[in-house]
């Protein structure tokens, strides 16, 4: 009985204790006209820390999805390399993303933490 009680203890504290902090480290190699997204659900006033670089220039943007429309909170635009937070103003997947628009293969080497509050 007290095993049993044990692991019903365990499994409350497992399941309402859910992953406050998240943080994606990668490294990869991104082909012509390729592209990598890394997406998180983040709410209204979350942030998301982010940097990168590439090693050639690649298009480069911050976006979320509502229906068919597409909006950018960071605008598309070709860059090697970048650092900064993105505070999000509404409840929504955002979605980082690169794509190669090269003629040969680069090299992605990213960070993004989605800090607790």
């Amino acid at each position: 009985m007290a095993i049993k009680y044990i692991y019903l203890v365990a499994a409350v504290i497992l399941s309402c204790c859910s992953i406050v902090y998240a943080a994606e480290n990668k490294s990869l190699n991104l082909r012509p006209d390729e592209v990598h997204e890394s997406c998180h659900d983040l709410a209204a006033g979350a942030k998301i820390n982010y940097s990168f670089e590439c090693s050639s220039v690649a298009l480069f943007n911050i976006h979320f999805h509502h229906g068919k429309e597409v909006s950018y909170p960071v605008a598309e635009k070709m860059i090697l390399r970048s650092k900064g937070t993105l505070l999000a103003d509404s409840t929504q997947t955002y979605c980082l993303m690169w794509s190669n628009p090269q003629s040969r293969t680069l090299t992605l080497r990213y960070n993004v933490d989605v800090p607790a509050d």
